[in-house]
Parts: structure tokens; C-alpha cells; sequence
């Protein structure tokens, strides 16, 4: 296997999401601006497993599609901090700005079960303002799990804080 060229402990500093909701283990492969590849380890112990058939546990499509997009993510703001390998990671990007799905297209083609090491493919196809659209894919070897396209945007945190307003009539 190849080495990480992101650990999980910098991926956290990263993404806004926590276990159980954080996807991304590792990173193992980051062209700027063109592709990433991470992986995604689905051990018997993912909470989903409890409910989503425990007689024949298979890891949510959701989940796989979600674990699609926080790849993408990173490629996105990585990319946008012109990040390279072996450089420092600008940590500080995250507490302003977060990725969002804006859409997202998915096939599935095999289910993915406990003890799978799920590789999450990125590539970017086009990038207008603030945001991108990746191809993207979740596979093993010769097995694809799934494919698609989503599009994530870079947005400030705050304007995803719910506004109450009274309403007058």
C-alpha cells in the first residue's frame, strides 16, 4: 500500500466532520488542482451497520456517496491554498469556509461490506467561482462500488447558521 501522503489527524483539521460522520481515513495520492485518491477503511464496527441490514451488513450508499464528497472536498480546498506534498497545511482555511454538496449523481454497482478498504477517487472536470465539479469514484482493485459526478462549493460557515426571523402579517 502506499504511503499517506494525509494522515488522519490532518484530514480532522480539515474537514468539520467527527467520527462518526468523518469518511476519509487517508489520503494517498493529491495532484493540485487535478485528482486525489484516499481511502475509506469500512470496519464491522460503523454504527450503520447496527440497523442497515445487521443480518447482511452493507454500508449505506448515502455513506459511500457522502465519503465521495468530503475526498472531493479536500482536493478542493487543498487545491485552492495551492497546496503541495511535503509543504505546510493552512489549517486556518477551515474555521472560515466549508465544502458543500450542490449536486451529486451517483451509480452504485456493488455493495460494500464490512472489512472492505474502500479507495475514493476525485478528479476535477470544471471549477467556476467558488465552485467544482468532480468525477468521482469508489472502488477496490477491479471492483467498482461506485461512480458519478458531484459538485461540491467552498461557502462561508455562517451563512449555514440557521437565521430566525418573526414574521409579521
Amino acid at each position: 500500500m502506499k504511503k499517506a501522503v494525509l494522515q488522519n489527524y490532518q484530514i480532522q483539521k480539515l474537514l468539520p466532520h467527527r467520527y462518526p460522520f468523518q469518511l476519509v481515513d487517508q489520503v494517498i495520492e493529491y495532484e493540485k488542482g487535478k485528482s486525489i485518491i484516499a481511502i475509506k477503511a469500512v470496519g464491522i464496527g460503523e454504527p450503520a451497520f447496527q440497523g442497515h441490514f445487521p443480518e447482511l451488513p452493507i454500508f449505506p450508499g448515502v455513506l459511500l456517496t457522502e465519503a465521495m464528497g468530503q475526498t472531493c472536498g479536500l482536493l478542493v480546498q487543498l487545491s485552492n491554498q495551492d497546496w503541495e506534498e511535503q509543504q505546510p497545511i493552512n489549517y486556518k482555511i477551515n474555521s472560515v469556509k466549508i465544502g458543500v454538496f450542490g449536486e451529486y449523481k451517483v451509480k452504485f454497482f456493488t455493495p460494500v461490506v464490512p472489512g472492505t478498504l474502500v479507495y475514493l477517487h476525485g478528479e476535477l472536470d470544471w471549477t467556476m467561482g467558488s465552485a467544482s465539479c468532480l468525477k468521482i469514484k469508489a472502488y477496490n482493485g477491479d471492483i467498482l462500488f461506485a461512480k458519478g459526478t458531484v459538485t461540491v462549493a467552498m461557502i462561508d460557515k455562517k451563512k449555514l447558521i440557521p437565521q430566525t426571523e418573526t414574521l409579521t402579517t
